[in-house]
Protein backbone atom coordinates (compact mmCIF):
# COMPACT_ATOMS: atom_id res chain seq x y z
CA UNK A 1 0.00 0.00 0.00
CA UNK A 2 2.91 2.53 0.65
CA UNK A 3 4.54 1.30 -2.04
CA UNK A 4 1.21 2.62 -4.27
CA UNK A 5 0.90 5.49 -2.24
CA UNK A 6 4.50 6.62 -3.60
CA UNK A 7 3.91 5.47 -7.13
CA UNK A 8 0.41 7.21 -7.73
CA UNK A 9 0.58 10.59 -8.99
CA UNK A 10 4.23 11.24 -9.27
CA UNK A 11 4.68 10.30 -13.34
CA UNK A 12 7.80 8.26 -13.28
CA UNK A 13 9.09 4.25 -11.72
CA UNK A 14 9.67 4.87 -7.91
CA UNK A 15 11.24 2.37 -6.09
CA UNK A 16 11.33 2.80 -2.49
CA UNK A 17 13.79 1.23 0.21
CA UNK A 18 12.91 -0.56 3.51
CA UNK A 19 14.05 2.70 4.98
CA UNK A 20 11.53 4.60 2.95
CA UNK A 21 8.97 2.25 4.06
CA UNK A 22 9.77 2.53 7.59
CA UNK A 23 9.42 5.95 7.50
CA UNK A 24 6.07 6.20 5.57
CA UNK A 25 4.86 3.20 7.92
CA UNK A 26 5.84 5.76 10.79
CA UNK A 27 4.18 8.48 9.43
CA UNK A 28 0.56 6.76 9.28
CA UNK A 29 0.71 5.57 12.50
CA UNK A 30 1.60 9.12 13.80
CA UNK A 31 -0.59 11.10 11.53
CA UNK A 32 -3.43 8.65 11.96
CA UNK A 33 -3.31 7.94 15.57
CA UNK A 34 -6.42 7.16 17.57
CA UNK A 35 -5.58 9.18 20.07
CA UNK A 36 -4.68 12.29 18.12
CA UNK A 37 -7.98 12.08 15.86
CA UNK A 38 -10.13 11.46 19.04
CA UNK A 39 -8.43 14.45 20.62
CA UNK A 40 -9.19 16.97 17.65
CA UNK A 41 -12.29 15.72 17.47
CA UNK A 42 -13.23 16.25 21.36
CA UNK A 43 -11.99 19.95 20.77
CA UNK A 44 -13.99 20.71 17.58
CA UNK A 45 -17.21 19.75 19.74
CA UNK A 46 -16.53 21.35 22.41
CA UNK A 47 -15.84 24.39 20.93
CA UNK A 48 -19.27 24.00 18.76
CA UNK A 49 -22.03 22.50 21.22
CA UNK A 50 -23.42 25.01 23.49
CA UNK A 51 -24.33 23.54 27.15
CA UNK A 52 -27.34 22.93 26.61
CA UNK A 53 -26.60 20.68 23.74
CA UNK A 54 -23.79 19.25 25.56
CA UNK A 55 -25.39 17.89 28.35
CA UNK A 56 -28.19 16.36 25.73
CA UNK A 57 -25.56 14.32 23.74
CA UNK A 58 -24.17 13.64 27.45
CA UNK A 59 -26.89 12.08 28.89
CA UNK A 60 -27.93 10.31 24.91
CA UNK A 61 -24.15 8.74 25.51
CA UNK A 62 -24.00 7.65 29.08
CA UNK A 63 -28.03 6.26 28.60
CA UNK A 64 -28.11 2.17 28.67
CA UNK A 65 -28.80 1.79 24.34
CA UNK A 66 -26.38 4.88 24.27
CA UNK A 67 -23.49 2.92 25.68
CA UNK A 68 -24.72 -0.02 23.73
CA UNK A 69 -24.36 1.49 20.33
CA UNK A 70 -21.28 3.24 21.21
CA UNK A 71 -19.82 -0.31 22.19
CA UNK A 72 -20.64 -1.17 18.91
CA UNK A 73 -19.18 1.46 17.11
CA UNK A 74 -15.76 0.94 19.15
CA UNK A 75 -16.16 -2.51 18.31
CA UNK A 76 -16.87 -2.23 14.19
CA UNK A 77 -13.50 -0.21 13.60
CA UNK A 78 -11.43 -2.71 14.84
CA UNK A 79 -9.37 -4.06 12.30
CA UNK A 80 -10.05 -7.62 13.13
CA UNK A 81 -13.41 -6.99 12.69
CA UNK A 82 -12.78 -6.59 9.02
CA UNK A 83 -13.00 -10.23 7.67
CA UNK A 84 -16.35 -10.35 9.19
CA UNK A 85 -17.60 -7.33 7.74
CA UNK A 86 -16.49 -8.40 4.10
CA UNK A 87 -18.57 -11.98 4.65
CA UNK A 88 -21.73 -9.82 5.55
CA UNK A 89 -21.20 -7.63 2.84
CA UNK A 90 -20.67 -10.69 0.02
CA UNK A 91 -23.91 -11.95 1.25
CA UNK A 92 -25.48 -9.04 1.77
CA UNK A 93 -28.07 -9.58 -1.00
CA UNK A 94 -29.56 -13.17 0.89
CA UNK A 95 -29.37 -11.76 4.42
CA UNK A 96 -32.83 -11.92 5.99
CA UNK A 97 -33.03 -7.66 7.05
CA UNK A 98 -36.15 -7.09 8.41
CA UNK A 99 -37.05 -3.98 5.87
CA UNK A 100 -38.56 -1.98 9.03
CA UNK A 101 -34.56 -1.33 10.15
CA UNK A 102 -33.22 -0.73 6.81
CA UNK A 103 -35.93 2.30 6.85
CA UNK A 104 -34.65 3.26 10.07
CA UNK A 105 -30.67 3.05 9.03
CA UNK A 106 -31.90 5.12 6.18
CA UNK A 107 -33.47 7.64 8.25
CA UNK A 108 -30.50 7.78 10.33
CA UNK A 109 -27.97 7.67 7.72
CA UNK A 110 -30.02 11.01 6.20
CA UNK A 111 -29.90 12.50 9.49
CA UNK A 112 -26.03 11.79 10.10
CA UNK A 113 -25.52 13.13 6.41
CA UNK A 114 -23.38 9.95 5.99
CA UNK A 115 -22.79 9.49 2.20
CA UNK A 116 -22.41 13.38 1.75
CA UNK A 117 -19.66 13.44 4.66
CA UNK A 118 -17.79 10.13 4.31
CA UNK A 119 -17.90 12.00 0.37
CA UNK A 120 -16.05 14.96 1.57
CA UNK A 121 -13.31 12.62 3.46
CA UNK A 122 -12.48 10.77 0.91
CA UNK A 123 -12.11 13.76 -1.63
CA UNK A 124 -10.03 15.90 0.66
CA UNK A 125 -7.12 12.67 1.57
CA UNK A 126 -7.46 12.43 -2.48
CA UNK A 127 -6.56 15.90 -2.42
CA UNK A 128 -3.80 15.84 0.63
CA UNK A 129 -2.20 13.22 -1.68
CA UNK A 130 -2.57 14.47 -5.18
CA UNK A 131 -0.69 17.91 -3.77
CA UNK A 132 2.32 15.84 -1.92
CA UNK A 133 2.54 14.01 -5.70
CA UNK A 134 3.07 17.32 -7.40
CA UNK A 135 5.10 18.97 -4.59
CA UNK A 136 7.69 15.99 -5.24
CA UNK A 137 6.66 15.39 -9.39
CA UNK A 138 10.05 16.05 -11.57
CA UNK A 139 8.21 18.76 -12.89
CA UNK A 140 7.97 20.71 -9.54
CA UNK A 141 5.62 22.81 -10.89
CA UNK A 142 2.42 23.36 -8.79
CA UNK A 143 1.14 26.25 -10.60
CA UNK A 144 -1.60 22.59 -12.19
CA UNK A 145 -2.63 22.16 -8.40
CA UNK A 146 -5.99 24.23 -9.04
CA UNK A 147 -6.79 22.11 -12.67
CA UNK A 148 -5.77 18.99 -10.19
CA UNK A 149 -8.41 19.70 -7.70
CA UNK A 150 -11.22 20.72 -10.20
CA UNK A 151 -10.60 17.74 -11.50
CA UNK A 152 -10.56 15.57 -8.47
CA UNK A 153 -14.12 17.43 -7.04
CA UNK A 154 -15.87 16.05 -10.42
CA UNK A 155 -15.37 12.96 -9.63
CA UNK A 156 -17.96 13.40 -6.47
CA UNK A 157 -21.18 12.17 -8.05
CA UNK A 158 -18.97 9.14 -9.05
CA UNK A 159 -17.50 8.95 -5.45
CA UNK A 160 -20.51 9.42 -4.09
CA UNK A 161 -22.46 6.20 -5.58
CA UNK A 162 -19.86 4.20 -4.90
CA UNK A 163 -20.27 4.98 -1.22
CA UNK A 164 -24.42 4.42 -0.77
CA UNK A 165 -24.54 1.06 -0.53
CA UNK A 166 -21.22 0.78 1.58
CA UNK A 167 -22.74 3.36 3.73
CA UNK A 168 -25.83 0.92 4.24
CA UNK A 169 -24.36 -2.35 4.29
CA UNK A 170 -21.64 -0.94 6.69
CA UNK A 171 -23.88 0.59 9.36
CA UNK A 172 -26.63 -2.30 9.19
CA UNK A 173 -23.48 -4.46 9.88
CA UNK A 174 -22.36 -1.92 12.83
CA UNK A 175 -25.58 -1.95 14.47
CA UNK A 176 -27.31 -5.54 13.25
CA UNK A 177 -27.63 -6.93 17.39
CA UNK A 178 -30.05 -3.70 18.00
CA UNK A 179 -33.72 -4.42 17.86
CA UNK A 180 -36.31 -2.02 16.29
CA UNK A 181 -36.87 -0.18 19.31
CA UNK A 182 -33.46 0.42 20.15
CA UNK A 183 -32.77 1.66 16.56
CA UNK A 184 -35.81 3.22 16.66
CA UNK A 185 -34.35 5.41 19.94
CA UNK A 186 -30.93 5.84 17.95
CA UNK A 187 -32.83 7.56 15.13
CA UNK A 188 -35.19 9.83 17.62
CA UNK A 189 -32.34 11.33 19.07
CA UNK A 190 -30.29 12.02 15.91
CA UNK A 191 -32.93 13.65 14.52
CA UNK A 192 -33.39 16.54 17.77
CA UNK A 193 -31.50 19.34 17.89
CA UNK A 194 -28.53 18.18 19.86
CA UNK A 195 -28.36 15.42 17.57
CA UNK A 196 -28.00 17.00 14.63
CA UNK A 197 -25.27 19.12 16.09
CA UNK A 198 -23.86 15.90 17.67
CA UNK A 199 -23.85 14.67 14.40
CA UNK A 200 -22.22 17.53 12.43
CA UNK A 201 -19.89 19.25 14.50
CA UNK A 202 -18.75 15.69 15.20
CA UNK A 203 -18.05 15.06 11.39
CA UNK A 204 -16.78 18.12 10.98
CA UNK A 205 -14.16 17.59 13.64
CA UNK A 206 -13.35 14.54 12.10
CA UNK A 207 -12.91 16.26 8.77
CA UNK A 208 -10.72 18.36 10.35
CA UNK A 209 -8.66 15.63 11.88
CA UNK A 210 -8.18 13.44 9.10
CA UNK A 211 -7.22 16.66 6.83
CA UNK A 212 -4.78 17.66 9.56
CA UNK A 213 -3.70 13.81 9.05
CA UNK A 214 -3.23 14.11 5.38
CA UNK A 215 -1.00 16.98 5.73
CA UNK A 216 1.63 15.55 8.00
CA UNK A 217 1.48 12.25 6.06
CA UNK A 218 1.98 13.87 2.71
CA UNK A 219 4.81 16.07 4.10
CA UNK A 220 7.00 12.62 4.86
CA UNK A 221 5.16 11.43 1.55
CA UNK A 222 6.79 14.42 -0.49
CA UNK A 223 9.83 14.27 1.15
CA UNK A 224 10.76 10.49 0.28
CA UNK A 225 9.44 11.52 -3.37
CA UNK A 226 11.53 14.00 -3.78
CA UNK A 227 14.57 11.97 -2.39
CA UNK A 228 13.98 9.35 -4.39
CA UNK A 229 13.65 11.84 -7.78
CA UNK A 230 16.31 13.22 -7.03
CA UNK A 231 18.06 10.02 -6.87
CA UNK A 232 17.22 9.07 -10.32
CA UNK A 233 18.35 12.91 -11.98
CA UNK A 234 21.85 11.56 -10.84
Amino acid sequence: MIQGLAQGGVGTEIELTPEDVAKLQRAVRRAYSPGVIKATVTAHLRKHLNESQAKSVLNWLESPVGRKITALEIESSKPEVQAEFDAFAANFAQLDIPKEKITLIRQLEMSTNAIDSATDIALNMAKVGAAAALAASPKDDLNSLPHVMSQLEQTRPIIRDQLKLFILVSMLHTYHTLTIEEMSRCVEFAQTESGLAFNREGLEGLKKALKDAGFHFGKSLGEVLNKQLSRKRL
